[in-house]
């Protein structure tokens, strides 16, 4: 998963003083494949989940929503780019958990 680069940045201290539950192993999802001039969507949005101010929670929270919203899809690449989105918010909120 490209998480892998998100992970990094997330690892950074995040200040919410959240306890670090126990973090279930979470079930590694990948970007689509996109022709290089389309690299910049996929890395708009990690630099987006990665700068976001939302607490671990809301994180959490819309990943959920994602999920709801992958299962309405009728197209696969739709509900599989909506999956790996989710995944995405999971692992950095994670990250900030454990970071905490």
């Amino acid at each position: 998963m490209r998480a892998l680069r998100l992970a990094e940045a997330a690892t950074q201290p995040y200040d919410a003083g959240l306890s670090v539950g126990t973090l279930r192993v979470m079930k590694v999802l990948t970007w689509p494949t996109l022709n290089p001039q389309d690299q910049w969507l996929i890395d708009g949005l990690e630099k987006s989940i990665l700068e976001s101010k939302q607490t671990p929670e809301e994180m959490r929270a819309e990943a959920a929503r994602l999920r709801a919203e992958a299962e309405q899809r009728e197209f696969k690449a739709s509900r599989e780019a909506l999956l790996t989105l989710a995944a995405n918010y999971e692992t950095v909120a994670a990250e900030r958990l454990a970071a905490a």
